[in-house]
């Protein structure tokens, strides 16, 4: 062959290997297939290794699959519904003012939200009302702070308003075949807010600021609870009654004994803020007089009433027919007259409303016993201002409480 034609074959081979090279992708991926044909024992060394790396990898990711994956999610589900818990105990216990607060109300809006039928609706309801109940008595527990009277004020005009929403709601199912069941939940829950409200322990601080809207949020949970033994009471003189005449009647009764306890608190205050408030001006300087004996030394001393005769026996004289009021519910009772003993309940709740909401302003005061005075002792029912001096003695007739 000569020297030209070696040249054209050389050339031939580099116009082929141009149009024909295979990829640097094939090239790798069948490299251990060409490497087994220059040197195959290097090539079985390799092969063991890279098997090696691929079961464990192989067994890596099932494991990571089957085992981390699904454990590591289970932690984060517990971690979540751990952190859920707690901060809806929180919000539970929280009060108006409290970081959690307004998540409580936003969970009773969605409750409410979710809530299609009038039974879950009066039933939230009825659960809204005791759980304001709760707030205010623990709100009124606390020291006095800022912002505590408008947030007690608010959750008793809550509860007020919450007893009109279920008094509506009574009237849109008197005619449901629910209307009884409806009924006698409204009537056992408002019990409970009623309970709950009037076992408040106000301090002096606040008393005279939210008395009257926790008497009137009172009042309306009474109401609210008496039209529903109406329901009851109705359905009982139905040609197919579904409540016994026991089942009301006890009900009744209970609300009757609970006025009685009402009146028998109110008649106790009422005489408490009848004893004189004792103060003692020394050197022309008045101070308060803590105990419960006066020295004539400390003179001149002035003795006053909170409530005045006049005024302390009308409220009693109101509270005494409230009492004969509720005999006659009694005996109306008896007669097995439920819709006229109904109607005597709400009488004597309105007047023992009237007079709780009077006195629930006033502090009572403690009882004084005033001694070796020349003049005739003073006693604990006094109802005068007396300014005392070394030789006499004047009585000044005090105005009446607002």
């Amino acid at each position: 062959m000569s020297n030209r034609e070696i040249i054209q074959k050389i050339k031939d081979l580099k116009s082929f290997e141009a149009g024909g090279r295979p990829s640097d992708a094939w090239t790798l991926s069948n490299r251990e297939i060409l490497m087994s044909q220059i040197c195959p024992q290097v090539v079985e060394n390799r092969t063991t290794k890279s098997e090696k790396v691929y079961y464990w990898q192989y067994f890596s990711n099932v494991f990571s699959q089957k085992v981390v994956r699904p454990v590591a999610i289970s932690f984060m589900v517990v971690a979540l519904l751990l952190t859920y818990n707690i901060v809806v105990n929180k919000a539970n216990a929280s009060l108006p003012g409290d970081a959690f607060y307004p998540i409580k109300i936003t969970a009773e809006k969605i409750q409410e939200a979710l809530a299609f039928s009038d039974e879950a609706k009066i039933n939230l309801i009825v659960d809204k009302n005791n759980t304001r109940a709760d707030e205010i008595s623990q709100l009124a527990m606390r020291p006095e702070q800022e912002g505590q009277v408008g947030a007690i004020n608010n959750l008793t005009s809550q509860i007020a308003q919450n007893s009109q929403d279920l008094k509506e709601k009574l009237k849109q199912n008197q005619n449901d075949p629910k209307a009884v069941s409806l009924a006698a939940t409204v009537e056992a829950g408002t019990s409970q807010t009623v309970e709950k409200l009037n076992s408040v322990k106000l301090s002096p601080e606040i008393k005279d600021k939210v008395a009257p809207a926790l008497a009137q949020a009172t009042l309306s949970a009474k109401e609210t609870g008496t039209d529903a033994l109406k329901v009851l009471a109705d359905n009982q003189r139905t040609s197919n009654p579904t409540v016994p005449d026991t089942d009301v009647a006890g009900r009744l009764n209970g609300q009757v004994k609970a006025d009685f306890e009402s009146i028998k608190d109110l008649t106790a205050k009422i005489n408490s803020l009848s004893v004189p408030a004792v103060a003692t001006t020394i050197s022309g300087k008045e101070t308060k007089n803590t105990s419960s004996t006066i020295d004539a030394s400390s003179t001149p001393t002035k003795i006053t009433s909170v409530i005045d005769a006049s005024t302390t026996k009308d409220l009693l004289e109101k509270l005494k027919k409230a009492s004969t009021t509720l005999d006659q519910v009694d005996g109306l009772l008896e007669k097995k007259d439920t819709a006229g003993a109904l109607i005597k309940l709400k009488e004597a709740d309105a007047i023992i409303a009237e007079v709780s909401k009077f006195v629930s302003g006033f502090s009572e005061q403690p009882k004084v016993e005033v001694k070796d005075i020349d003049k005739p002792v003073v006693t604990s029912t006094a109802t005068s201002t007396i300014d005392k001096t070394d030789k006499d003695t004047k009585v000044v007739p005090l105005a009446s409480a607002k």
